[in-house]
């Protein structure tokens, strides 16, 4: 850089989410969170549209479509990314994740099976239970 004057642009790679938030005169303002090109995940920030270039505008542009086209229910996972600490984890939508698909269908299959374990072990100590006795056995 020239001078010192000058603020460091960064490029957008991509636009991930979308929130409201009131800003300092009391209106709801959308928020984007925005994946920076050359950054990992925990590098995102949530940025006013006002605060994007124009090239950078049609990207949050097209995101709010596709968001606004889509408005059903999306799975997020409280992802711990692999080399960094549990404090960096992020939340991502389980879109973002397409090349972790085996990591998720583990997890779920876990949670499954402990859930089916907690759920037969309550049934399983019911059933033991009788009008006449009502301690299990």
């Amino acid at each position: 850089m020239d001078s010192l004057d000058e603020e460091e642009v960064y490029e957008v790679e991509k636009v991930i989410d979308i929130k409201w938030e009131e800003n300092c005169h009391g209106k709801e303002e959308e928020r984007y969170r925005v994946r920076w090109k050359g950054f990992k995940p925990i590098h995102d920030t949530w940025e006013p549209f006002s605060s994007f270039m124009t090239e950078s505008q049609i990207l949050a542009q097209n995101f709010r479509e596709r968001y606004e086209s889509l408005k059903k229910p999306i799975t997020i996972y409280f992802v711990k990314w692999h080399g960094y600490d549990c404090e960096d984890a992020t939340w991502e939508a389980d879109s973002e994740l397409i090349h972790a698909s085996d990591k998720i269908e583990t997890f779920l299959r876990k949670q499954h099976v402990d859930y089916s374990k907690h759920h037969s072990e309550y049934f399983s100590d019911e059933a033991l239970l009788t009008p006449d006795d009502p301690h299990p056995r």
